[in-house]
């Protein structure tokens, strides 16, 4: 059984068109409306560096049951790839300060207390150029831009992709992520 908890109840709407099985609940990681003990797993998504880690802890600590364990987890882009490394620097311009933290690991793994194991693995997504721009204009940093300052934003995206060699002309790019998730399991 699966509960989705989320501080949108616009995305939960989104989660619920798509999986109405899904039950879901209106939250945050620092208030979660759950019955003590009552889950096994805690995971988050590209979210944890939003955390306040403090009051999170002891939330996801108190909802957990004996045996809990934490899933926390990042999708990074592979920029060891010279057109994903420029868009990286185009985006890094950006995002100023709002990349994701994966320090905030090692503050969950203390406060818990918890002991943390690590794995790595990647993935490709094979994308038209505009699912590129429309992928990067989902992320916060850009979707809090006046209009005007979001259009010119992603006329950027879009030119380096229609002039870089590696991805002019093309239909079709692969997109490499490298992932890593972390197992924190309560002491």
């Amino acid at each position: 059984e699966v509960v989705a908890v989320d501080v949108s109840g616009g995305m939960l709407d989104q989660l619920r068109a798509r999986l109405p099985q899904v039950r879901v609940e209106v939250g945050g990681a620092e208030a979660v409306p759950l019955a003590d003990g009552s889950v096994d797993a805690v995971v988050a998504g590209q979210a944890a560096h939003w955390f306040d880690v403090e009051p999170a802890a002891a939330e996801l600590h108190r909802v957990l049951g004996p045996g809990g364990v934490v899933g926390l987890v990042w999708n990074t882009r592979d920029e060891r790839v010279p057109w994903v490394r420029a868009l990286g620097e185009l985006i890094v311009e950006e995002a100023r300060g709002h990349e994701a933290d994966q320090g905030v690991v090692e503050r969950f793994a203390a406060v818990l207390p918890a002991d943390v194991e690590v794995l790595d693995s990647a993935v490709v997504q094979s994308l038209t150029p505009e699912q590129v721009v429309g992928g990067i204009g989902t992320r916060s940093y850009v979707a809090v831009k006046d209009a005007a300052d979001r259009v010119e934003f992603l006329g950027r995206v879009h030119e380096l992709l229609a002039t870089h060699p590696d991805t002019r002309d093309r239909e079709r790019l692969d997109l490499p992520y490298t992932t890593r998730a972390y197992r924190l399991t309560l002491r």
